[in-house]
């Protein structure tokens, strides 16, 4: 009897389903760049082929947008971001013609070093939620982490 609390957990965690990720983070085409008295982040990140997820801005009221949260750090902070898009898709939804992003994009980041700055890593989460021709999926979260 005792062996079925065990087998109980191990069913549960085989059925469920694991979420498949339509964005990914390209750690080794981001570049991290010093200037004056800042650090300039150029973050990239891909959609997969055969889907889009909606733009960071400019999107219907029904539309859950595109955007980033940054994980807190005492040694840092973080001064602006903006997401970087070199062309926008459309999707027509009724009669609403909205914009969608499906190929590769950058999220530029300035950082002001406070205190004693030394290597540290800038965290954070791409929260969006992506498309297909026939469906949309539940929104996503996908943590991202580089070296300063």
């Amino acid at each position: 009897m005792s062996c079925f609390k065990y087998l109980i957990p191990v069913i549960l965690f085989l059925l469920h389903p694991i979420q498949q990720e339509f964005v990914g983070f390209r750690k080794q085409e981001s570049s991290i760049e010093i200037t004056d008295k800042k650090l300039k982040a150029q973050l990239v990140f891909q959609v997969l082929p055969g889907y889009h997820i909606q733009a960071e801005s400019e999107v219907p009221d029904n539309i859950i947008p595109t955007s980033v949260r940054f994980e807190a750090n005492k040694y840092y902070k973080i001064s602006d971001h903006s997401f970087k898009i070199p062309t926008y898709d459309t999707v027509v939804l009724g009669e609403t013609i909205h914009k969608v992003i499906s190929d590769k994009f950058r999220l530029e980041v300035e950082i002001v070093p406070q205190k004693k700055f030394n290597t540290q890593t800038l965290k954070g989460v791409l929260s969006y939620q992506a498309c297909d021709d026939r469906q949309c999926f539940f929104p996503r979260n996908l943590p991202f982490e580089i070296r300063l």
